[in-house]
Formats: structure tokens, sequence, C-alpha cells
């Protein structure tokens, strides 16, 4: 039997309750960036400033959210009994995990492809790589990891467009020249296709297997 659980509620608090710990994991990579800025000089500002952003912009989301509903600010640290303020608690800190990831992930790219500075690289990607990893982890473990069938066209649309965003951040230094011709096309076609393919079948399996995790649970 199989189920949709596109727009199931209890798939979506689930989600937003495994985000919890990775979102911990991304504050604690970042302090610890911040901690060795200060005792290690081939941490440039770079990576010094995208740590203070994610730490500052993330967590400042939260606290605002917070104040918006009147939700005192102890339930950030303190167990509470009150099942809304669990879920919104576990919501705000999905969303800001979410912008961390993002954040983090836009600000590389500007730093390598527009700045072209790859100093750090390494220490950002710290950030958002290894909490990601994790959350997809439990994602696929938990059944959450999900797409219903209608949406399989636009999946498959978004994959392709993020293929051909890669093939083309790959050859922008040619195309800032205004170097177009049928090489720079055969080249963001090759980036686009050594992206694109392995991720699309990996996402597949990914999303298989928690397909049938989630068909497990609620058999």
């Amino acid at each position: 039997m199989r189920f949709n659980y596109s727009n199931d509620e209890r798939i979506e608090k689930k989600s937003e309750l495994i985000n919890v710990r990775p979102y911990i994991l991304m504050q604690l990579f970042a302090i610890i960036i911040v901690e060795l800025s200060l005792f290690n000089k081939n941490i440039r500002f770079s990576g010094l400033g995208i740590a203070l952003i994610i730490l500052f912009v993330c967590n400042s989301y939260i606290i605002l959210r917070f104040l918006f509903l009147g939700i005192n600010l102890k339930y950030l640290f303190k167990k509470c009994n009150d099942e809304a303020i669990i879920q919104f608690k576990n919501k705000f800190i999905s969303q800001a995990f979410n912008i961390g990831i993002f954040s983090t992930i836009f600000l590389q790219f500007i730093l390598i492809f527009v700045f072209e500075d790859f100093s750090n690289i390494i220490y950002s990607s710290l950030i958002w790589f290894i909490p990601s990893l994790y959350a997809t982890y439990n994602y696929v473990k938990k059944g959450t990891l999900i797409k219903p069938k209608k949406d399989i066209k636009n999946q498959k649309k978004n994959y392709a467009i993020g293929a051909l965003v890669f093939g083309i951040l790959m050859n922008l230094n040619k195309i800032e020249r205004f170097q177009f011709n049928f090489k720079l096309i055969i080249s963001i076609l090759l980036y686009a296709l050594v992206w694109g393919i392995p991720f699309y079948f990996i996402m597949n399996l990914i999303i298989k297997k928690s397909t049938k995790n989630a068909d497990k649970e609620v058999q």
C-alpha cells in the first residue's frame, strides 16, 4: 500500500524535530570557527565572517519569532510541557537551520565565483555540510524525505535547472570575458551532466529508501 505524505502534518512536524539537533551542530561549528580564528591566523576574515553571520542571523530569527508571538525566551533553553510552544520552537529552529544552510552556500558562491576567494572554504563548509548530512540521514531513517508522483516532473525540472546553473558557474570566467562560442556551450553542458546525472540518481535512491521507511512506520 502507498501513502501520499505530501500534505501530512505529521511528516512536517517530524522533519522540524529532526532539524533541531543539526541546527545545534551548525551553531557549534560556527562557534568553533570563531574561536579558532582568534588563535589561528590562517583563518581569514571570509571564514570568520560567514560564521559570525550564521550565528547572528539564525539566532536572531528564532528570538524575533518568539518575541513576535509573545513566547517567553526562557523556553528556548528550558523544558516546556506546552505542546504548542514545543511545536513553535521546533518550527522556528528548523526554519533557522534552513536559513543557515542556504545563507552559507550563497555566501560561499559569492566568495568563490565573484571574488575568487577560496580561502577557508573548508572551514565555512563545516557549518552546513556535516549538519546537512546528519539531517539527511535522519530524514531517510524516519521516512520524511519523500516526493509524491505529481511532483516528479517538477523535481526533474529543478534538477535540470540546478545542473545548468552549476555548468554556468563553472564557466563564469569565460562568460564574464564574453567568450561566447560553441566550446563554451559544450563546456556548460558537460559540467551540467557531470553534476546533474549523479545527483539525480543519488537523490532518487535516497527518496526511495525514505519512502520505504515511511511506509513501514505507518503500516
